[in-house]
């Protein structure tokens, strides 16, 4: 049988920080992806609440093009000044066609 030897106090003080170094390695490790994990989860929901935001844009977009569109056909075209409601037609444009609800009788 071989005999057994004895490792110095320094080479066993050495293997030990190295486990400790590998147990450390592994415990960061698992962090880095746990981490990760959480992160792509954020990223998910980020990505959800930007094409909410984007859908609501869109609809605000075509909110505003009818609000101006029908406006235009009741005004003309012209400046309009939301502070004090009032609207100032562009010298070149005629005015803005009668009202159609009115009846010859």
């Amino acid at each position: 049988m071989p005999e057994e030897k004895k490792l110095t106090e320094e080479e066993v003080t050495k293997m030990t920080e190295i486990r400790k170094n590998y147990f450390n390695i592994q415990t960061a490790m698992g962090q880095v992806q746990l981490t990760k994990i959480n992160l792509n989860e954020q990223l998910t929901l980020m990505d959800k609440q930007e094409g909410a935001v984007k859908e609501e844009y869109a609809k605000t977009q075509a909110a505003e093009r009818d609000l101006v569109k029908g406006l235009q056909d009741k005004y003309g075209v012209g400046t309009l000044n939301i502070e004090n409601g009032t609207f100032i037609p562009t010298s070149d444009t005629t005015e803005a066609p009668a009202a159609t609800s009115e009846t010859n009788s």
